[in-house]
């Protein structure tokens, strides 16, 4: 009677396993060439200063890397103005859609109350701050939250927690923040809520 081939495949894939399990942690039969990563040369590479070759804290730069770090500065400010130009742009924007809105009353009022629930939720208290002056209103699309703080940092540590507990009831949200006269600030929040 024949063997099935069925059989005749398991019972090779039972020695090779067998096999290739008894051998896992032997030397490899054929010699193996192992390159040092010291002996990896990089075409003009500079050697890598060591802390013994770093000038003192306070000790003058020398030219070339005075150059180096204002480049470096130079460049990181010319991003930061540009996104702050694009943050600017997309505020006005989103500001601008937000005023053409009608007011849906019934969706608005339906997703002001669920707002209103994060607010009184755990995260929120999770974080300990709230703010001295809130305003909500939603229109067709768009939410408008504005809260005042007076003391430092706290819009800071509000509108972090307030932003990580939206979850699902915005897509996006944009910040702007104000400084008030006489200290404080005022963060208005955009959301996308439907």
């Amino acid at each position: 009677m024949p063997v099935p081939a069925i059989a005749v495949a398991i019972v090779i894939a039972i020695v090779v396993g067998a096999l290739l399990y008894k051998h896992r942690g032997a030397e490899p039969s054929a010699p193996v060439a192992v390159v040092e990563p010291a002996a990896i040369e990089i075409a003009d590479a500079q050697p890598a200063a060591t802390y013994s070759q770093l000038p003192a804290a306070g000790a003058p730069m020398a030219p070339t890397a005075r150059q180096a770090v204002e480049g470096i500065v130079a460049a990181r400010a010319k991003a930061q103005a540009s996104h702050s130009r694009s943050n600017a742009h997309l505020r006005q924007a989103v500001g601008q859609a937000y005023a053409a809105e009608q007011r849906d009353s019934a969706w608005a009022a339906a997703k002001e109350d669920e707002l209103r629930k994060i607010l009184a939720g755990a995260g929120m208290a999770a974080a300990g701050v709230t703010a001295d002056d809130l305003t909500m209103q939603c229109r067709s699309t768009l939410c408008e939250t504005t809260a005042k703080f007076s003391a430092p940092g706290a819009a800071e540590d509000w509108v972090l927690a307030y932003m990580s507990s939206l979850g699902s009831a915005a897509s996006s949200s944009v910040v702007s923040r104000a400084a008030l006269a006489g200290g404080g600030t005022r963060l208005t929040i955009l959301s996308k809520a439907r």
